[in-house]
C-alpha cells in the first residue's frame, strides 16, 4: 500500500538542497541540479501555503509565531539586563 507524502518536509528539503548547491559544489554531487529543480518546483507550490490558505489563517498563525518570538526576545533581554546589573558591581 502507498503511504501519503509528508509535504511539510518539502521546504526543509529545498533548503538543504539549495545549501548543498551553494556550499558543497566541490563534492561533485552529480544529481544535485535535477534534485534542486524538482525540490524548487515543489517548494514554489507548498511554501506560499505554509502559513495557511486564507488571510485570517495566515494572520492567526503569524500572530502565534510572532508572539512566541517576541516573548523569547523579551525574556532574553530581561535576563541579560539582570546579568549585566549583577556583574556591574563586581567590576569596581
Amino acid at each position: 500500500s502507498k503511504r501519503p507524502y509528508d509535504i511539510s518536509k518539502i521546504p526543509d528539503i529545498y533548503d538543504s538542497v539549495k545549501h548543498d548547491a551553494i556550499h558543497n559544489a566541490h563534492l561533485g554531487l552529480e544529481d544535485l541540479p535535477e534534485i534542486y529543480t524538482a525540490a524548487k518546483q515543489l517548494a514554489d507550490v507548498v511554501i506560499p501555503h505554509e502559513y495557511g490558505l486564507e488571510p485570517h489563517s495566515k494572520l492567526s498563525i503569524g500572530y502565534k509565531i510572532a508572539k512566541e518570538l517576541v516573548g523569547k526576545l523579551l525574556c532574553d533581554m530581561a535576563s541579560m539586563q539582570m546579568e549585566s546589573e549583577n556583574t556591574a558591581g563586581t567590576d569596581l
